[in-house]
């Protein structure tokens, strides 16, 4: 994908790991019960990935501040709704090709 898009194009992707790098704490079956649930259904399957594999996606790409960062940071400044997120566990990243 990233050697056939032209220079400017962006890539955006985000995942869900709670809390654990390997996703195998006993507080993460929730997330693993929703993605096994998701993938049962037919629809393409959710892989969970720690930040490590996700940062991979965006090797080569020129990242976009605030970089890849835990979903909640991506909106840091000041809500007039509501109030900011606590941590999920899902991470995103926006980048650019150069």
């Amino acid at each position: 994908m990233r050697v056939l898009s032209p220079s400017g194009c962006g890539l955006a992707a985000s995942s869900a790991a709670p809390g654990v790098a390997d996703c195998a704490d006993a507080s993460d079956a929730p997330v693993r019960e929703a993605a096994d649930s998701f993938a049962s259904s037919g629809v393409n399957p959710y892989h969970l990935r720690s930040v490590a594999p996700l940062h991979e996606f965006f090797t080569g790409l020129e990242l976009v501040d605030p970089g890849l960062v835990p979903v909640e940071l991506w909106r840091p400044d000041p809500v007039t709704i509501g109030t900011l997120a606590e941590h999920t566990g899902d991470h995103a990243g926006l980048a650019r090709k150069p």
